[in-house]
């Protein structure tokens, strides 16, 4: 098994371990309502800076990792714009998002998702 395949063997713990790791629990929903529950990684952004003009913006970008494998054993398909996701942060605050450009990196086996919020 070479460094790559390890690697993605790896994310059992280093992306999905909820307990131990930075595993946040998550459900996705796609646009014929069934649901997946997974473990991903989450990151939540409320300022960033505008490649174009280089300035401060106030806003919110969320992305979330999540392994394919996962997704693929539990029969979901590819994440498309009539995803959605409900989460609760660290904080203890539900957040319903929809998926805005899913982003695959098959080489490590993840999918990088950005999201944005949704009523």
């Amino acid at each position: 098994m070479n460094i790559v395949e390890q690697a993605e063997k790896d994310l059992s713990f280093t992306l999905e371990d909820i307990n131990n790791g930075f595993g946040v629990a998550l459900t996705f929903i796609d646009g014929e309502l069934n649901e997946y529950p997974v473990a991903v990684q989450t990151t939540d952004v409320g300022f960033f800076i505008d490649p174009q003009t280089g300035v401060g913006v106030a806003g919110r970008q969320v992305e979330i990792t999540v392994r394919i494998k996962t997704l693929t054993d539990l029969g979901a398909g590819y994440p498309s714009k009539s995803w959605t996701a409900l989460y609760t942060d660290t904080n203890g605050n539900a957040w319903k998002l929809k998926v805005q450009q899913p982003r695959p990196d098959r080489k490590l086996g993840v999918y990088n998702i950005i999201m944005e919020a949704y009523k």
